[in-house]
């Protein structure tokens, strides 16, 4: 048994199956589905316990500041390169909160996502392995390959736009600091 002391969100990497023994309640099976993203605030007391045949791979993110009441939102963007109809990105916000919000990206082989700028700190989670060619405004080409289960930390005030370069689709969890 441990307790979260403050504010935390899971990014269940392959999925699985548990046993989750919460304080002062019984057991309960559990099920995550890969890439599942789950917000708990602090003072969460609880006991896991592995209960599939497959190793369970789990993000835990703390927060060091209390990060607010998690709103759902669930809007997805999707969209494909031009003439197109398989190299798609689709963009799913999760939740926000006061300070945070998480956000499912899949972008299919090939695909391009629009030039779009960030003012505020993210990091993401890679779900799926990948690799992302990254055309970042002022400081030229990146290659980000990544395993799953990787976490990138990347400073504000970028502007960019990302191909998935990799033979594969890559997916993975953002997540932005308002």
């Amino acid at each position: 048994m441990h307790q979260h002391a403050h504010d935390m969100l899971a990014v269940f990497v392959n999925g699985g199956n548990t046993r989750n023994t919460v304080f002062g309640h019984k057991p309960s099976t559990d099920k995550m589905l890969a890439g599942e993203v789950r917000f708990r605030n602090a003072g969460y007391a609880h006991a896991t316990q592995n209960e599939g045949g497959a190793l369970f791979r789990v993000v835990i993110v703390e927060f060091a500041d209390p990060q607010g009441k998690m709103e759902p939102l669930g809007t997805t963007t999707h969209y494909c390169n031009p003439g197109s109809t398989t190299a798609c990105v689709d963009e799913k916000t999760l939740f926000c909160t006061a300070r945070v919000c998480v956000e499912d990206v899949s972008i299919a082989p090939a695909a391009i996502t629009s030039r779009h700028s960030h003012t505020t700190d993210h990091m993401l989670v890679a779900v799926s392995d990948y690799q992302l060619t990254d055309q970042v405004e002022g400081k030229g080409t990146i290659v980000r390959t990544h395993q799953s289960g990787d976490v990138e930390f990347i400073p504000a005030g970028i502007t960019h736009q990302l191909t998935n370069t990799g033979n594969a689709p890559a997916r993975f969890t953002v997540i932005v600091w308002r």
